[in-house]
């Protein structure tokens, strides 16, 4: 069955809660306070069934007082009934309707003018010619104009058959992409707890799944989901629906908080937005501080006005507003500014960037240009601005999911020429100009560490990162890394890191210092005199001596038994043999034992007793070795 949501607009006692009651039998009007003054003062709400239709009503309050309350229930409509009464014709909260409904970019609906009970037919056509008049030049230009009486009944069924026949006609809003709710009533039900109502924008939402209340960040579980009166299983988009949430006190929650996907978007208090003031409006300059309405949400905005100093009556431009308090919005989301005094409307606009990466001053022209490609960008095009604004630093899966309000399935197919990918589970994205950037930088770093010490086989993943990638997240870096490998730039060898085809080529005297040191080595056996005494026999600085041995250890030639102990290979090799000779003899041994069988003091036996236990030789049990 096709969901579809229908609201009123129009001045204050002009009919439209009658109206909603003859449309659909529920009274709409649901505090005491409202039935006591006969005005509405809060969004009401009401719902029929016209064939395979499921229809939901919003009925918004008319008076200027109200407004703020009209905002909250307009912005999830599919169709607007612009209400107009036949004895009062078009009035003040009219006209500020009218207008909020254009700002919204509402592009369906239909003129109804009430109470024709009240007014001669002379008289009902003259309206009907005011009318046509008020709504030239926009989106009920070519609507239909029903007058109808709620109270005799007249008219109701010829507006009800064309509500069903138009209807069929619209499409039943896209269930694909991340379901967003944003709240328009909060109260607890005896024995449930906490219920929430709105409109579901987008998506749907299964029973006893979990979401997240933003702007504050609270995971809730949905217990329970009705929409049109009925438990449900799901919901889906264009559905209203009240969900009973699980995690969360009614006191926690009010008007203008959103549910939506767990995890997936971040609050914001800055918007990057496309601003137009309505002709009747006063100039607006920089810095303004205005009132802003964003679906259920209200509250104060300091607008900054882009390239210019004062933004005149229905003129259009860049700005960035800096809100009061954090707000869930996505680009494309419709907004509304009023004035403070008097309290009217002013203009509204279209959310360009909902994530702006930082404050903008008037004149930053980088800005306007940004705005005015991001304002008509496809997505894919989007895809690539959002990963270019990360740079060097790459576009993981979190900013990217809140930047497009896109699942990484989705994001996959839209990755341009461009953009590298370098991971895909979880998704992280890079610009190829930066990555090149990147690894030439890796690229230099190693030359010029490879030209310092041309001894050592590499340099370690954690220097080159301390020293030349330090402010790069963790992620990008391995990634980066990993990236440089696999177009042959560098080689990787566990923790090493080394320019691809690089190796170790010794000069003719670091060639005959190495074979020194061999003898050297070999010549004193398991007594290995001390770092100190090789260099002072190879005439060469501590530092040089370290570098060499370690080339040796590399080529398989010398053992690091212990810090600053080595000995030759041949050596250790001829150790372990005789050990395991004396197994058929003496299975096991002491400390005294291996000194007096070996002639070492035990400054040399326990470090090469723990060399021989790490290679699985020997086995310490207690004070014994035992032979392996």
């Amino acid at each position: 069955m096709k969901s579809i949501i229908i609201g009123t607009a129009g001045h204050i006692d002009h009919g439209k809660t009658a109206l909603v009651k003859a449309l659909t039998g529920v009274d709409a009007d649901r505090l005491p306070e409202e039935k006591a003054r006969g005005i509405t003062i809060d969004i009401g709400f009401a719902h029929t069934i016209l064939g395979n239709l499921e229809i939901s009503f919003i009925d918004v309050p008319g008076h200027e007082r109200f407004i703020k309350n009209m905002l909250a229930g307009v912005g999830g409509i599919d169709l607007v009934m612009l209400v107009i009464a036949a004895d009062e014709s078009i009035m003040p909260q009219t006209r500020e309707h009218f207008d909020i409904c254009r700002l919204l970019g509402i592009s369906d609906g239909v003129v109804v003018i009430t109470k024709k009970d009240l007014v001669d037919d002379e008289t009902l056509d003259l309206v009907k010619d005011e009318v046509r008049s008020f709504v030239h030049d926009s989106f009920l230009e070519t609507a239909p104009v029903f007058a109808v009486s709620s109270k005799t009944g007249d008219g109701i069924d010829s507006l009800k058959n064309w509500i069903s026949d138009t209807l069929q006609r619209k499409e039943q809003r896209s269930s694909g992409g991340i379901f967003r709710l944003p709240i328009d009533r909060v109260f607890s039900l005896k024995g449930h707890g906490t219920v929430i109502t709105g409109t579901l924008l987008s998506g749907k939402v299964r029973k006893d799944s979990y979401a997240e209340i933003l702007p504050f960040r609270r995971k809730v579980r949905i217990r329970s989901i009705h929409a049109h009166d009925h438990s449900v299983e799901e919901a889906f988009a264009g559905q209203r629906t009240a969900l009973n949430l699980q995690g969360i006190d009614k006191e926690e929650l009010e008007r203008g908080d959103t549910l939506t996907q767990a995890d997936m978007f971040d609050e914001t208090s800055l918007l990057d937005v496309k601003l137009t003031l309505l002709p009747t409006s006063k100039p607006v300059p920089h810095n303004a501080l205005l009132r802003f309405h964003h679906l259920t949400n209200d509250g104060l905005a300091r607008i900054t006005l882009l390239g210019r100093d004062v933004l005149f009556a229905g003129d259009s431009g860049f700005a960035q507003l800096r809100l009061q308090h954090p707000v869930f919005a996505l680009r494309g989301d419709r907004f509304i500014l009023r004035s403070h005094s008097p309290l009217i409307t002013v203009g509204g606009g279209t959310v360009i960037d909902h994530m702006p990466r930082k404050r903008v001053s008037r004149n930053d022209q980088e800005a306007i240009q940004r705005l005015a490609q991001l304002e008509t960008a496809s997505l894919q095009m989007r895809l690539s601005l959002a990963v270019a604004e990360k740079g060097i630093e790459a576009a993981d899966e979190k900013y990217l999911k809140a930047k497009l309000a896109l699942l990484p399935e989705q994001m996959i197919p839209l990755i341009s020429e461009s953009v590298l990918t370098l991971h895909t589970n979880p998704l992280l994205l890079i610009e190829k100009d930066s990555s090149n950037k990147l690894i030439k930088q890796i690229q230099d770093s190693l030359a010029a560490f490879h030209q310092m010490n041309p001894l050592l086989p590499g340099m370690s993943k954690e220097e080159l990162r301390t020293k030349s990638f330090a402010r790069l997240p963790l992620d990008t870096y391995n990634a980066i890394l990993e990236q440089s490998a696999k177009e042959k730039v560098i080689k990787i060898e566990k923790e090493l890191i080394s320019l691809f085809g690089r190796s170790v080529v010794l000069t003719d005297h670091q060639q005959s210092s190495a074979t020194k040191a061999e003898k050297y080595l070999t010549e004193s056996g398991l007594g290995f005199p001390g770092l100190g005494d090789l260099a002072q026999s190879l005439q060469l600085s501590l530092e040089e001596v370290k570098k060499l041995l370690y080339l040796l250890i590399r080529e398989g030639k010398v053992i690091k038994v212990a810090e600053d102990y080595f000995i030759h290979n041949s050596r250790w090799e001829d150790l372990k043999k005789k050990i395991r000779e004396r197994k058929s003899v003496q299975k096991t041994f002491s400390v005294p034992d291996f000194k007096s069988i070996f002639g070492v003091s035990r400054k040399y036996a326990i470090p090469l007793l723990e060399q021989l236990d790490r290679e699985g030789v020997t086995r310490r049990v207690g004070n014994e070795r035992i032979i392996l």
